[in-house]
């Protein structure tokens, strides 16, 4: 590795991050809700405030059971808060400005409505049913497991329909990916990836960069950023901290 590069990657100890709920930061149509519009009309506004890099809680189609972290599609951008044009548009801004923008990568579960869920629960047979993590009968817990006990019993769920349990550590509309299954751990990182990654090489940025993380990640944030999230990075050498 350069003497660059190692310096390139070490940006984040001196950044000056902003992280935000695209939904409820600025609504550039007065429709109700946030909107990547209205966040890009405000860069300017954040980059007086000496913000270096944004980092965006998950902005994908979700039934918002726990905040958006509950992922219906990682491949598309939540209707309500605009396109992927508009994210494109975003990062493009951003970088103009010199500031970076992450975002959470949620990898270790989705929800209870995304299509490989539904294929999974449907037969033993999916070739998407081993990429949760299953039990015919429930197993013991200890005290202390279940993360939100004021809402959940337990980290197992019985689904009627496949007649078996599944984990789930935090809501039971959040299913945990079998993350030992490696089709899992193959397909995870490329899907919430892909449409950032399209954004930043649309506007000249490097490509997204993403890895599985441990349920308790945004619980406990991580000391680098690019442990569960994508980092769409300037290609500026001022902006990329060269």
């Amino acid at each position: 590795m350069s003497p660059g590069s190692a310096t390139s990657d070490l940006w984040w100890k001196n950044a000056v991050l902003y992280c935000l709920d695209v939904q409820t930061f600025f609504d550039s149509d007065a429709d109700g809700c946030g909107d990547f519009k209205g966040l890009s009309e405000r860069i300017d506004y954040l980059a007086g405030l000496g913000v270096t890099c944004i980092w965006l809680m998950p902005f994908f189609p979700s039934p918002e059971r726990d905040d958006g972290y509950d992922i219906v599609d990682f491949y598309a951008v939540d209707p309500k808060l605009g396109t992927l044009g508009d994210v494109v548009e975003l990062v493009r801004t951003a970088s103009d400005r010199g500031i970076r923008v992450i975002a959470d990568l949620v990898l270790n579960h989705t929800s209870i409505r995304h299509p490989w869920f539904q294929s999974a629960r449907s037969s033993p047979d999916s070739p998407y049913h081993d990429f949760y993590v299953w039990q015919d009968e429930k197993p013991e817990e200890k005290p202390g497991d279940v993360v939100f006990p004021d809402q959940e019993s337990s980290n197992w769920t019985y689904d009627r329909k496949a007649q078996k349990w599944y984990l789930h550590r935090f809501y039971s509309e959040q299913p945990d990916l079998n993350v030992a299954n490696p089709r899992v751990r193959t397909r995870s990182p490329r899907s919430p990836a892909s449409g950032l990654r399209s954004a930043c090489r649309a506007s000249g940025s490097t490509p997204c960069r993403s890895c599985s993380s441990p349920p308790a990640c945004r619980r406990a944030p991580s000391k680098t950023p690019t442990s569960c999230c994508a980092t769409c990075a300037p290609t500026s050498g001022a902006a990329a901290g060269t």
